[in-house]
């Protein structure tokens, strides 16, 4: 290709002379309910990044870590420090309202 445009990505670009393997051709959706603001806001973005909305939602999706899931000791740990910050305002709130 000459002169690509320049909203398809690089990957797309270099796999349009070669055969695709049936692995990578993509023909599933995953529907996505947005706001009309997000959708305006990944328009821009796609944009900006100059690929299309889908390449820009597949590598966040895709290629970014997740966050570190929390343990069950950690979990009963901030729950048991929510119950003793629970029971320390009430004490508080006694003593303040006391006569």
């Amino acid at each position: 290709m000459k002169n690509p445009p320049r909203n398809v990505p690089i990957s797309s670009r270099l796999m349009a002379n070669r055969k695709q393997s049936k692995a990578l051709i993509r023909n599933h959706i995953f529907p996505v309910r947005l706001s009309d603001i997000e959708l305006d806001m990944i328009r821009i973005k796609s944009q900006d990044a100059g690929m299309s909305a889908s390449e820009l939602m597949r590598r966040n999706a895709l290629m970014r870590p997740l966050p570190k899931r929390l343990s069950k000791i950690s979990l009963q740990t901030y729950w048991e420090l929510g119950q003793i910050g629970n029971n320390l305002n009430q004490l508080v709130k006694a003593t303040n309202t006391a006569p």
